[in-house]
């Protein structure tokens, strides 16, 4: 089972998990974690903890990501390039001409 498909079914547990009694809580739980893998301890931060948001409303290939990496790609070019030589009309600099 994939993550996007664990996420998706853990929605509507979520919301009659809540809505249930302990007894049915634990049915609940039971079939929850052999559906999915997780270890009963996760499963239970996962049900008890804030409701799951949408995970489709931002794309991680949408474009805001992608000129945020060109950015900050480039601010590390900028930050981490090698020094150039020191030149002299074009020319590499020699010792004598530096002095």
């Amino acid at each position: 089972m994939s993550h996007r498909s664990r996420w998706e079914y853990l929605r509507p547990v979520y919301a009659r998990y809540r809505q249930t009694e302990r007894p049915q809580k634990q049915v609940m739980l039971d079939e929850f974690c052999a559906n999915t893998g997780y270890n009963r301890k996760y499963a239970i931060r996962l049900l008890n903890g804030p409701a799951p948001e949408r995970g489709d409303t931002l794309s991680r290939c949408g474009e805001e990501t992608a000129s945020l990496a060109e950015t900050c790609l480039d601010d590390w070019n900028f930050q981490f390039r090698p020094p150039r030589p020191q030149t002299a009309g074009g020319r590499l600099a020699t010792k004598s001409m530096r002095q």
